[in-house]
Order: structure tokens, then sequence, then C-alpha cells
């Protein structure tokens, strides 16, 4: 089935007004984009270790280890609590009341920095037992400050909450931090029963890139940490929408300084939404027509429901996920009697995901106990690492396409062949994982 049709050349000239300063905006802002390219890669701007080792999205061991030992006082950079202390300013700075106003944080003993730190609490006649993971941890004596470190992941079912039980148990006086790429708050999710004050939202784009300026000053005598921060800022800029960099976007500012142009800037930001949902649409499009090349999608009442459209589309767009309906494809791998359907789903949240769901007609059905045992145990033989999460099993695409923020990779997705290699992949990913799915089935019968 096909999704969509060819655009028209009229339906695509609504995407800018055809006016003189619409035009003459996006020739100049045209040129002063392919200007700061040339200069990126004549300085050697374009060159960044993390792209190299292809840890760029990775949380836990680019993102939460290099935060980690920049933020340590015994870290390997040699510089103390130097960088500590710089971090500790910027947070406090925000006024939040968890936080003391004094940003030397009096210390009563030395701050440890604890990364990927797990817990678990048995449970007690009153909760539940008590299990998780805390990113980040930053400790001194009964102060403690818990960084939830998000990149592309989704929140999880009462992660935060988890958290601050854990440091009530400990009898820790916690400060909470959710560091987004753009800042944004939880989800009721993973609130649980939390009160949205108690936590602080930060963004990667705004007070780390603020953070690591202050660092890279502070480093200015020391070359290797400087250039080590400095290209790490890099990445996190070009992570959380920087574009190019700040000189970019200033020089960009003062073209819109007059009434025409910004009165342009303002239709054109009115039609970007269009225009990200017409690529989001061809690729989700472009990507049933592969899958059902090769596989059987369904069942097909419930495909009709999840299929992606262009309206579903363009209230993730301008609403998020949390916001929108839920949309994707459906690769049956086994299909019961009573007509209850176990689906590899590819959908999206931040990122594009894989899922094995059970399915119906009318939606979602929770994956029984065994179920999950065997989908779990053939993922984890296929390489992957399995979550869980309402009822189903999930794990990200190696495709990273994280449309939320219609980062640089989606950006890509307007060229035809961009877009059809990420398909293949995708495409391939799947061919990969359904035979690993559907013989783990057999075997379970």
């Amino acid at each position: 089935m096909k999704l969509c049709k060819t655009t028209s050349r009229r339906e695509s000239e609504k995407l800018v007004p055809a006016t003189p300063a619409s035009i003459n905006l996006l020739h100049d802002v045209r040129s002063l984009v392919a200007r700061h390219r040339w200069l990126a890669q004549k300085q050697g701007l374009q060159f960044n270790v993390f792209d190299i080792l292809g840890l760029t999205s990775n949380e836990v061991r680019c993102h939460s280890a290099f935060l980690a030992s920049m933020l340590d006082p015994d870290g390997p950079h040699g510089q103390g609590d130097l960088f500590l202390r710089l971090f500790l300013k910027e947070i406090c700075e925000l006024g939040h009341p968890s936080l003391p106003s004094d940003p030397e944080f009096p210390a009563t003993s030395p701050w440890r920095v604890l990364v990927e730190s797990r817990f678990s609490l048995a449970p007690t006649a009153t909760e539940s037992a008590l299990t998780g993971r805390i990113d980040l941890l930053l400790e001194c004596g009964d102060r403690w400050i818990i960084i939830e470190n998000k990149i592309y992941a989704d929140d999880q079912p009462l992660q935060l909450e988890r958290y601050e039980r854990y440091a009530r148990k400990r009898n820790k006086a916690s400060t909470l931090i959710y560091l987004t790429l753009e800042g944004g708050e939880p989800d009721a999710a993973t609130l649980g029963t939390m009160s949205k004050d108690r936590v602080i939202p930060i963004g990667y784009g705004i007070l780390i890139d603020s953070w690591l300026d202050e660092c890279i000053k502070a480093a200015a005598l020391v070359p290797a940490i400087r250039e080590s921060l400095a290209q790490y800022q890099r990445l996190v800029r070009r992570l959380s929408g920087g574009g190019l960099g700040r000189e970019l976007t200033m020089e960009i500012a003062d073209q819109l300084m007059t009434p025409s142009y910004l009165e342009a800037a303002m239709e054109i930001e009115r039609a970007l939404v269009e225009a990200k949902t017409r690529v989001q649409f061809a690729f989700w499009s472009e990507l049933r027509e592969q899958l059902e090349s090769r596989f059987t999608l369904g069942p097909s009442q419930f495909m009709n429901a999840f299929a992606p459209s262009r309206d579903k589309i363009r209230t993730y767009s301008l609403q998020g996920p949390q916001m929108s309906r839920q949309f994707g494809l459906s690769l049956p791998i086994e299909t019961s009697v009573s007509g209850r359907t176990i689906a590899l789903l590819l959908t999206v949240y931040n990122n594009v995901y894989f899922a094995v769901a059970a399915v119906e007609d009318d939606g979602w059905a929770a994956l029984t106990s065994t179920e999950k045992a065997w989908v779990e145990a053939a993922l984890e033989h296929a390489g992957t690492v399995p979550k869980r999460e309402a009822g189903r099993v999930w794990f990200p695409s190696s495709t990273r396409l994280p449309f939320k923020d219609f980062g640089p990779e989606c950006v890509k997705l307007a060229d035809e062949q961009a877009r059809r290699q990420r398909i293949d992949e995708i495409v391939d990913e799947a061919a990969r994982l359904l035979p690993i799915l559907k013989n783990s089935v057999g075997a379970t019968d």
C-alpha cells in the first residue's frame, strides 16, 4: 500500500512564500552556511574524536563517562576540583530550592563522582523492592546531586521517583537534575508521585554548553584538556541543535534585522513544520513500501490504526512524542489461534526504535512473563540490549534518527538517496532480527 503521492510543484512552492525577501534571505543564509562550512573544514573543526569512535549518541560510554571524568576532582585531567566548582556555580545560579545559595557548597568531606551507580533495596511493609541505576552521582557527605542523563533514550516508569526514594533511604539531602539535549521536563510517568518542582531540568545546549565555555577558559594553558573540551563542546552543540556555531547564528540574526527579512523568516519558520512533516512522511511511506516488498505487515486492522499519517506526524513535530498518537509499522512474529499477534514494531519516540509487543485488532496487549523471557533471550542472542516498558520489550534501532529534535541525520533525509540508504539499513536490521525471533518462538512451543 502506498501512503503518499508525489508532491506537486505548486504544493511545494507553498513551503516558502515566493517573495523577493524570502528568496534573498534563503540565498544569503545559504551563502553564510557554505562559508562557515568551508572555514570549519580548513580549520580542522570537523575533526572530532567522538565521531571517529562512533560514540556521539552513546549516553554511557561517551556523555556520562566524559562528564564524570571532568567533574571528578581526582580525574585524569589533573585540575583538582576546578571543573566541578565551575559546574556547581552554574547550577547554583538556577536558584532551585534544593540547592544552597553558596556556589562553593561548603564541604563536610571531599566530593566523589560515581558513574552508572547501581542500587537495590529490599521491599518493606509499605514499599515495593527498589532497583535502578543512577547515571551520574555527585556525593559530598550527606549531600547528593543525582543527574539523570538523557541523550536519545526515552523516560522509564518511576525512574526519578526511585532515585528520590533511594536517596531518602540513605538519609541523603538530594538534588535531582534531569539533563537532556533541549532542557525539557520529565514526563509524568517517570516522576511518579514526585512533584516536578523537585527536579531541575537542564539542557546540554544551554547550561552544559555554558559550563564548557568556562572550563575551556580555565584550561587555556593546558592544551590537551582545552582541546578535548572544545571537541566535546562542538559535539554537544551539534546534538542540541546548535548548528555550525554561535558565530553563524549571530551572523544570521544580523541578516534578520530588517522588517522585510524578519517577516520572511517568520513565514519560513511557519513553513518549517510542514517541511519536516513531509520529510518524515516520505521516510515512513518509503520504509513501508520496502518492508512490504520483503515481509508481511499486519495485523491489518491494527496496522490501519497504527500506520503513520500526515496528521500524526505533524502533531508529533509540533507537540513532541508525549502529546501525539504513537505510529509506526508492524511485522508479525507469531499469531495465536485467538488472533493475538506477537509483532516486531518499528516506531518512534525521541528516536526510531524497535519493540516487540502483543497486538490485537483494537490495540496493544501486554506480553506475558513467558513471552517477555523468550523475547529478551532472543534479542540478547542477536546482540541487542532489550528494555522492558508497559508490557513491551524495546531497543533502539542501530540507525539513529532523532526525529524529536530533527538533528542533522534527519535533515539529510530530505535527500532521496540519503533517505533510501537509511531505509535500507533499517530493513536489513529487521531482516536480521525477524528470523531470530521467529525461531525463538518455535523453540518455546
